[in-house]
């Protein structure tokens, strides 16, 4: 739609005698029997600085949509992060099992998770402010618009990151706090804690967020032998 519009996210608006207009488009998308349009909004180009947002391009389209009478789901990507990020925060990015990092933001640090959810607080009260009654949902992810499921390893690096790895070790901890009773149910002989996070993904448990099971305990066990998860006790 974007090409046949000749329209981006971060502007300009299409011309108003351009070929195509988002209003036509919209009526013919609705008569063809679709009652919901699927669009995302990208923060890099909504908050081109931590102080400030633009939604002009959202507003256009969520004015337009609605005119139509035709439902809209937006998908929040902040997986597109402005470049700000990283002055603010140094240490954002994810940090893969080989210590590399990456410019992809880390969903496990505090301090992005603090920004991430500053935009999308701005973006709802914006929504507020148009009275977009036609908003079937708003989907937050953490991938792209591709991926709207709320986890971060889908396309990319898992995250080894320090906040990634203090967060796994705080969830093993919170269902078994014995290292013997992790040793055993994996059949493994770690002797301390730090040795578990050089060869065990902590996305994977944390974007999961459910206790671990058969399957559970052998996706994580990224490079030992998997084996036959024990009871719980």
């Amino acid at each position: 739609m974007q090409d046949l519009l000749g329209i981006r996210q971060d502007g300009p608006l299409p011309p108003m005698d351009g070929r195509h207009s988002l209003a036509d488009v919209t009526r013919s998308i609705k008569e063809q029997g679709v009652g919901i349009l699927f669009i995302s909004v990208k923060c890099f180009f909504q908050q081109p600085t931590p102080d400030t947002f633009d939604f002009h391009v959202m507003d256009y389209l969520i004015e337009t949509v609605c005119s139509q009478d035709i439902k809209r789901s937006i998908v929040l990507d902040a997986q597109a992060n402005p470049p700000w990020v990283f002055d603010l925060v140094p240490d954002a990015g994810v940090v893969d099992s080989k210590h590399i990092g990456y410019r992809s933001i880390s969903f496990n640090h505090p301090a992005v998770n603090q920004l991430v959810h500053a935009w999308y607080d701005a973006v709802l009260s914006r929504m507020v402010e148009l009275n977009a009654t036609c908003i079937h949902s708003v989907q937050p992810c953490c991938n792209n618009e591709y991926e709207t499921k709320y986890v971060q390893e889908a396309d990319g690096a898992q995250d080894y990151s320090d906040e990634a790895v203090t967060l796994f070790r705080r969830y093993l901890r919170s269902i078994h706090g014995s290292l013997e009773y992790w040793n055993e149910r994996w059949g493994t002989g770690f002797t301390s804690w730090f040795h578990i996070v050089d060869r065990v993904s902590a996305t994977l448990i944390l974007s999961a967020r459910r206790p671990l099971g058969r399957h559970g305990d052998q996706a994580v066990l990224l490079g030992l032998a998997a084996v036959p998860a024990l009871p719980h006790t």
